[in-house]
């Protein structure tokens, strides 16, 4: 993003746009039932997955945001949910701006070989 590790209120305003949802118009947030087993979070995740990939069909980009739920109470009383769902992850969704300097980073990957091994007959 530019910024030098050391301007905190840069970073501090940079940070901000977590909670501002980076500025898309939709944000949707996915929970648990507290009944529910640790197997469930891989439903979700399956279910977080296919509702990314169905927006991007639909021509909206999408971004998983884990900060986006750090103050569940105040979600939990704006959206009243009841206590026995978790508030697991918050997906922002909308249209990229493909110039904004957040879309033009790039991760390294590490190559599938290195991950992933399959073996033939």
């Amino acid at each position: 993003m530019g910024i030098v590790r050391d301007d905190e209120v840069a970073r501090y305003k940079n940070w901000k746009n977590n909670y501002q949802f980076f500025g898309a118009p939709v944000a949707v947030f996915l929970c648990l039932d507290t009944s529910l087993t640790d197997w469930s979070l891989f439903d979700l995740g399956m279910f977080a997955d296919s509702l990314m990939l169905s927006a991007k069909a639909h021509g909206l980009d999408s971004a998983p945001a884990a900060s986006s739920v750090s103050y569940p109470h105040h979600i939990r009383k704006l959206l009243d949910i009841p206590e026995n769902q978790k508030i697991i992850v918050g997906i922002m969704i909308g249209y990229a701006d493909p110039e904004h300097p957040y879309n033009q980073y790039i991760s390294c990957r590490v190559p599938v070989e290195e991950v992933a091994h399959f073996r033939g007959k």
